[in-house]
């Protein structure tokens, strides 16, 4: 897998995650194979290749497809409010790099938690909420913290405000596995059309 699909592919995790927040925030409602997905990709701590980190091909394409619009200028308005969460996941990724003592909890706490889904499942709501409280000791102490807008009805709710948690930690996740894998903003301008074209290649997978 080349570096440009394995960005695409780092870049799809973001994005579906981030549009999983943004209909719970609305909505109340997310896809049950997003939540799947997401607390594959922050339990993958050790995976063998990028693909590894989402499970397959398949458990990211409503990614995939949220990408390629995002890079399609025409369609990337539609989208603002996933690329808008986005930026904000990569300050918030960049900020935890430099934080090694939260990098360290974070590890340490996910071994937790991969008990838990070992006897109960991935999306167990004591999963979900063990995840959360995870995100509030950890990337909720930085000096830059994302801003959900949406329902107050739903956000208020301790089951949507938890999967809300559970997906952002998913996305900053990915985020860092974007820029593992050679990711940067200007990179991301430079090399826009490939990036599009190994979006396109994986959706036909």
């Amino acid at each position: 897998m080349d570096r440009d699909t394995q960005q695409a592919l780092a870049l799809a995790g973001v994005l579906q995650q981030l549009q999983g927040v943004d209909r719970l925030a609305r909505s109340g409602m997310v896809e049950q194979s997003t939540l799947d997905t997401a607390v594959h990709a922050i339990l993958a701590t050790d995976p063998p290749d990028t693909l590894a980190v989402f499970g397959d091909l398949q458990a990211v394409q409503r990614g995939v497809r949220l990408l390629l619009a995002v890079l399609d200028r025409h369609q990337r308005r539609e989208h603002a409010v996933p690329l808008k969460y986005a930026l904000a996941v990569r300050q918030v990724s960049r900020r935890l790099r430099q934080r090694n003592d939260l990098l360290n909890l974070i590890s340490e706490r996910l071994v937790d938690v991969q008990r838990q889904v070992d006897h109960l499942s991935p999306t167990h709501d004591s999963v979900i909420a063990n995840l959360s409280r995870l995100y509030q000791d950890t990337l909720s102490t930085l000096d830059f913290r994302i801003q959900i807008n949406g329902d107050g009805r739903f956000l208020q709710q301790h089951a949507t405000a938890d999967k809300i948690r559970t997906l952002l930690l998913a996305a900053v996740r990915c985020a860092l596995l974007w820029e593992q894998v050679g990711g940067s903003l200007w990179q991301l301008m430079l090399r826009r059309r490939h990036l599009a074209q190994a979006a396109a290649q994986l959706g036909r997978l």
